[in-house]
């Protein structure tokens, strides 16, 4: 830009000092014309520093737009990388989301689970101390039954046997007296008979 700028001003010189010289022969010309030789080399000077000021501020708005442009754009690359940045913020969210809500439901299910087993490991294992109080119950009354038919077995075996062993002991005692009447009687039928045989031989 400096050096568009210093080529302007040469060059915009060389046209002054051409201008001046021919203001010059021209006023020499016109016969010693030299202050209107003066103006117009005046003129062409102010016209210069004219174009070269307007010159200056299109290179400084130049300059500013592309600066702004350069703002516009490094804003919109920041706003489309926090756009990018917020999407990704939000998707890693979502999906931890997402695994931590799953997680949750299998934890769910699984307590479910566990908790019916254990409900049913319950109900099987009372069924099965319900059953088994029933069957000692059971046992247990039949034991009864049994005792109490082998105790009314024994004792009336034992009745029976007290029976018998009495009709025994009577029928032996009634026998002992028979067998002893007889003895006494056939001793007595004897004696009467010797008495009477020997009253018979001796009177």
């Amino acid at each position: 830009m400096a050096s568009n700028t210093s080529y302007y001003w040469s060059d915009r010189q060389q046209l002054g000092g051409a201008a001046l010289g021919g203001a010059a022969v021209g006023g020499a010309a016109l016969g010693g014309t030299a202050l209107g030789g003066a103006a117009l080399g005046g003129a062409a000077l102010g016209g210069a520093a004219v174009g070269g000021a307007a010159l200056r501020w299109v290179a400084l708005q130049w300059v500013v737009l592309r600066w702004v442009a350069l703002q516009w754009v490094a804003l919109q690359w920041v706003a489309l990388r926090w756009v990018a940045l917020r999407w990704v913020v939000l998707r890693w969210v979502a999906l931890r989301w997402v695994v931590l809500r799953w997680v949750a439901l299998r934890w769910v299910a699984l307590q479910w689970v566990v908790l019916r087993w254990e409900a049913l490991r319950w109900v099987v294992l009372r069924w099965v101390v319900l059953r088994w109080v029933a069957l000692q119950w059971v046992v247990l009354r039949w034991v009864a039954l049994q005792w109490v038919a082998l105790r009314w077995v024994a004792l009336r075996w034992v009745a029976l046997r007290w029976v018998a062993l009495r009709w025994v002991a009577l029928r032996w005692v009634a026998l002992q007296w028979v067998v002893l009447r007889w003895v006494t009687l056939r001793w007595v039928a004897l004696r009467w008979v010797t008495l009477r045989w020997v009253q018979h031989h001796f009177s």
